[in-house]
């Protein structure tokens, strides 16, 4: 294998890491708040949680992390640098860069046919930067380290000294929990509003009833 295929091999596992660092994080948080407070249907949320995953594997996520890489060089921060200030540049970072991001996504997934839905899908990326941003640089960091792409201080030590094979495990045990939290999230909170809608309006009801 010549230099330029290494290059080619390592960017791409690189990028597929990354990507499936900041999906395993996003996913179950933004299929909550689309079923929940964005109101959408099942479907609707399946959409654009289809959406964020093409398009993260596409190029997005691997974009995403090579501008909080540059940031990060530029303001000389590194995996040594105080937890605090790390976590502050990711959520700056992750703020700007999804509002480009959760458009797209929005964009797509809901076809341009609810204008609402979409604004607030675009205000969720900016919130999720704000909230979950400095998480979503460390889930970056750990992945790297627990695929054996990239070691970071940042991530425990009894962690980092542990064998590649289990490593690795962790690793998939992360994206699987967070494949089965998204899978729990669309089957429960279906129903469950479906029972909340059914007893307001039960309330109601009966209190018409009771002011006749």
């Amino acid at each position: 294998m010549n230099k330029l295929e290494q290059i080619i091999k390592h960017e791409l596992q690189y990028h597929a890491v990354s990507s499936l660092a900041q999906l395993s994080l996003a996913t179950p948080i933004f299929a909550l708040y689309e079923t929940t407070v964005a109101n959408m249907t099942v479907e609707q949320s399946l959409s654009t949680r289809y959406w964020a995953t093409a398009i993260t594997f596409a190029g997005v996520g691997y974009l995403d992390e090579k501008v909080r890489n540059y940031v990060r060089k530029k303001l000389d921060i590194t995996d040594q640098t105080e937890e605090k200030r790390q976590k502050k540049i990711d959520r700056r970072t992750k703020m700007v860069f999804n509002t480009v991001r959760a458009g797209v996504t929005y964009l797509l997934g809901l076809k341009g046919r609810d204008p609402t839905k979409l604004l607030r899908g675009v205000g969720l990326g900016v919130i999720y930067g704000r909230l979950f941003g400095a998480r979503s640089g460390y889930m970056m960091d750990l992945y790297k380290d627990l695929s054996g792409l990239t070691p970071s201080r940042r991530i425990p030590e009894r962690i980092r000294n542990l064998k590649s094979r289990t490593k690795k495990l962790l690793m998939a045990g992360l994206i699987a929990a967070s494949i089965g939290t998204t899978a729990g999230i669309y089957k429960i909170i279906p129903p469950a509003k479906e029972y909340i809608m059914d007893k307001c309006e039960q309330v109601m009801d009966e209190q018409v009833i009771e002011n006749r």
